[in-house]
């Protein structure tokens, strides 16, 4: 009996030596985290510090950059420069009657390559109904604006009217033309474009670019 009670007591001194050791091993886990923190976190500290001066406010490298990058931004695409004489959206003048044949009038002459049967040419327009008065179609109010082409004068592309009275055209020039409707649509008009059945056209052209045909 004697040799069981102190094997007990024995056996609780080293549960309670045990207990001991365990809370000490937590303890000092606990003093090393704490140093380990304590210097870990002033170097943190630095680290966001640098980060932050170098992509924030503090205008490091990064921020030098972004400022060059902005200083040499690709402007946006514009139109082309117009000369002044065709600069702007032109009046249309009507005439009183159908036109039986085409007819042609310059409102402002050109300077640069004169257009050929074959020439590629970049033109504002603006085309009008002489009958009813009403415009049926402008490069002027496109959105976006942009420049009509024209593959090859006088080889399909456009009205039979259209690529005669443009023969002779110089660059930057403005002109006229009234299109019969034999030479426009005909008898069967373009209801897509709002045009009746053998009405007439007149057209304000201006050769904004002449090239050349190929030889």
């Amino acid at each position: 009996m004697a040799t069981e009670k102190r094997q007990r007591q024995d056996q609780r001194r080293q549960e309670k030596i045990n207990e001991v050791v365990a809370i000490t091993e937590k303890q000092k886990t606990a003093k090393k985290r704490k140093r380990l923190l304590t210097f870990l976190i002033p170097g943190v500290l630095l680290v966001g510090v640098a980060l932050f001066w170098r992509n924030g406010d503090g205008g490091g490298d990064t921020v030098a950059a972004d400022s060059g990058a902005a200083a040499t931004t690709i402007p946006a695409v514009t139109t082309t420069s117009l000369p002044p004489k065709i600069a702007k959206k032109p009046d249309v003048s009507i005439p009183s009657a159908a036109p039986t044949k085409i007819e042609v009038k310059d409102i402002a002459t050109g300077t640069g390559p004169t257009a050929v049967k074959g020439s590629d040419l970049k033109v504002n327009y603006v085309g009008v109904v002489v009958e009813s008065k009403k415009q049926f179609a402008s490069t002027w109010d496109a959105t976006p604006p942009s420049l009509f082409e024209i593959k090859g004068l006088g080889r399909g592309g456009i009205i039979d009217g259209l690529a005669e009275g443009l023969i002779g055209i110089k660059q930057g020039g403005r002109r006229q033309i009234v299109v019969p409707a034999s030479k426009a649509y005909g008898k069967e008009g373009s209801a897509a474009l709002g045009i009746k059945p053998s009405e007439s056209l007149v057209y304000v052209v201006d050769a904004v670019e002449v090239i050349p045909p190929t030889k």
